[in-house]
């Protein structure tokens, strides 16, 4: 019965022209009563929504499997994994998809956008009325003189403004239109190759690493030209966690050719092309006094500020009639090396891979001999030799910084052209920050 009273209330309070409640308490309580209610509904439609669209992908699955088609099946069973886990958006369909599946995604998309903008829309309609009365209450209370009173209602109204709930419904509202083409949110620039895209904001109003990316003409830097990312959206661009990372090949070489910049050689003595056990390689000598020896590429790595993960891939082989030159390590800069790997096997060509992050403010990729002998900066090799073949450096993670920031589709601010000056905003495939 007092449920039922208190119902009755509720709906007498939210018809039109009703502007006051008895107390504030009652206000608060008609207003949380109402927000629970939408809550429920908004929960009913979209249990509704998803078992239908379970029933219909399990439909499609057992068509699928009596084909023998288990590829497509697996596939089915990837999306219903994500339904039940109640993910949204939902991860981008990869390719070569069953035509069923990609019709079925695209409606299930579109109904879950209009009902969670009919929840949005409910939502802010009763946090305005609610914002209405208290705004009456707080003027009335105060020509009473209940400055206490009045106070309360200001503080309920503040919190009413602050509320997450009624901010994202605001923003869903604004940003996630019914075509599903959301306004542009931010404009970024990734570490690495630098490449620049603008990002909008998801299905859910969010900027977030299912934000879709599009390639635009850069304006950081000297280059202005537009990027070729194959991402389509920010998880996959930046290299986040659980996506497919569109990667930049920093450097790439079989060392078969002319050494030519950016690689460097310093007290070492570099010969490519060079034949041993049927590769062709560079071979790397180090003589009995070399001043520290090093090959160095400069610029290739970012600094820790803009933290970054790269992946070196590498064939080497160091002799057995080493003596010396015992092993090899890559740094960036002049501190420990990536991944704190030393290569040391020997008498055999070996494949390797490294993944390291930004580790110092050094953008040098460098090489360095390990355990040398010697006095000061001068070391012994002993005019023995290490090779090396098909050296390859990719970035897997980057940065992405504050390039410009929107507002109903509209640059909000400046656009920062300076790279040093522009505010990081993601790290190492991580979102820091959405300001």
């Amino acid at each position: 019965m007092f449920i039922r009273r208190i119902q009755i209330f509720v709906f007498i309070l939210f018809l039109p022209g009703v502007v006051e409640a008895r107390t504030l308490d009652e206000l608060k309580v008609s207003y949380e009563v109402k927000m629970l209610e939408l809550k429920n509904k908004h929960t009913l439609a979209l249990d509704k929504l998803v078992t239908g669209y379970l029933g219909a992908l399990e439909r499609v699955q057992k068509k699928l499997q009596e084909g023998g088609r288990l590829d497509d099946v697996l596939k089915i069973t990837k999306e219903k994994e994500d339904l039940k886990n109640k993910a949204w958006p939902l991860p981008k369909l990869g390719k070569s998809l069953p035509a069923d599946l990609v019709k079925m995604r695209k409606v299930y998309e579109k109904t879950r956008v209009l009902v969670d903008r009919e929840n949005a829309t409910a939502i802010v309609e009763v946090a305005t009325k609610m914002d209405g009365l208290l705004e009456k209450q707080t003027e009335t209370l105060t020509k009473a003189g209940r400055i206490a009173q009045a106070k309360k209602a200001k503080v309920q109204r503040e919190a009413i403004a602050a509320d997450p709930k009624i901010v994202s419904s605001k923003n869903l509202l604004e940003r996630v239109r019914l075509d599903r083409n959301a306004p542009v949110a931010m404009r970024i620039r990734r570490s690495g190759d630098h490449l620049e895209v603008l990002v909008r904001f998801d299905k859910s109003g969010d900027f977030s690493m299912d934000s879709p990316v599009e390639n635009v003409v850069e304006i950081t830097g000297g280059k202005k030209q537009k990027g070729e990312t194959k991402a389509t959206v920010l998880g996959e661009f930046v290299g986040a966690k659980g996506y497919q990372v569109d990667p930049y090949v920093a450097f790439e070489s079989d060392l078969d050719d002319v050494l030519t910049p950016p690689m460097q050689a310093v007290s070492l003595e570099v010969k490519p092309g060079v034949t041993h056990e049927e590769r062709k390689c560079l071979r790397i000598k180090m003589g009995p006094v070399a001043p520290n020896p090093r090959i160095e590429w400069p610029n290739l790595l970012e600094p820790e500020t803009s933290a970054s993960l790269v992946k070196l891939n590498f064939h080497y082989l160091i002799p057995l009639e080493n003596q010396k030159l015992r092993g090899f390590a890559f740094h960036q800069g002049l501190l420990a090396p990536l991944d704190g790997q030393v290569m040391t096997t020997r008498g055999r060509w070996v494949g390797k891979s490294i993944v390291a992050e930004s580790i110092n403010n050094n953008a040098n990729l460098r090489f360095y001999f390990e355990g040398l002998s010697g006095g000061g900066k001068t070391f012994n090799g002993g005019n023995e030799v290490v090779y090396l073949d098909d050296l390859k450096v990719t970035f897997q993670q980057f940065s992405a910084h504050s390039v410009a920031t929107y507002k109903d589709g509209k640059v909000a601010n400046k656009p920062v052209t300076d790279a040093e000056a522009q505010k990081a905003i993601i790290l190492s495939g991580r979102l820091v920050s959405q300001n």
